[in-house]
């Protein structure tokens, strides 16, 4: 089963208006993607939107969110159903400045049903650091059914690798993720204690990982909660 489980939405404000969950769904359902998670900053808010299109589409969406941490490290978080998602970013958004998003300034956070109708724009900017320490993730999103790992460790800024001066195994992360740029296998050697996957962490449709032998899992899921459960106990 292909897999793109970090894509943005039109809910962060650097991703393309048109990431609508009913698009994204349409284009990873295009590619032959069998699982796929959406993952905005700080928020969880298009989840809801992209499970249920997902569910239309005969594709199994992952709720998720890319947390940004105190460090600013980019962490990304995954759940097993959009009530622990939403409940986890709710916690995240309470520890975050309340500073007021300027859309001129920014791009726009949309927020979106399941049929691609704009609900109204987050009034609160989403990509701050949170009051979560990175040490935190791994426990706060098991806390909540999830796993949290690390967000593209190949990219700056906001990679673990930009912001620490080493990863090791005592930071209780299991999971990492590189884009579609790097080579897995250079992570894997360096990373021996870390499951690392392949997404593409797209900021439009065009960006959504195509099929490859770097985004394929030898397993089938017929939802999120399964697929959490293969991240948590059978890491590749």
């Amino acid at each position: 089963m292909f897999y793109d489980f970090h894509i943005h939405t039109c809910l962060t404000a650097t991703a393309a208006d048109d990431m609508t969950p009913s698009a994204i769904v349409k284009t990873a359902a295009q590619r032959g993607l069998g699982v796929i998670g959406v993952a905005d900053y700080n928020s969880c808010s298009n989840c809801r939107a992209a499970v249920i299109a997902g569910k239309s589409a005969g594709v199994v969406v992952i709720p998720g969110m890319e947390l940004i941490t105190s460090e600013g490290i980019h962490t990304l978080c995954l759940f097993p159903d959009v009530e622990s998602a939403e409940a986890c970013a709710r916690e995240i958004q309470y520890s975050m400045p309340a500073l007021r998003h300027d859309p001129a300034a920014h791009g726009h956070q949309y927020i979106v049903s399941a049929a691609g109708t704009v609900l109204g724009e987050e009034e609160r900017y989403l990509e701050l650091p949170s009051a979560v320490s990175f040490r935190e993730v791994p426990g706060l999103a098991m806390r909540y059914g999830g796993i949290g790992g690390f967000a593209h460790l190949d990219r700056d800024p906001g990679s673990a690798l930009s912001v620490l001066e080493k990863i090791d195994p005592y930071m209780s992360y299991v999971m990492a993720n590189v884009t579609n740029q790097a080579d897995p296998a250079e992570y894997v050697k360096r990373f021996p204690f870390l499951s690392i996957y392949t997404n593409s962490d797209a900021f439009s449709l065009d960006e959504i990982s195509q099929t490859s032998k770097n985004n394929i899992l030898e397993a089938s899921f017929s939802n999120s909660e399964t697929f959490i459960r293969f991240l948590r106990e059978l890491p590749i």
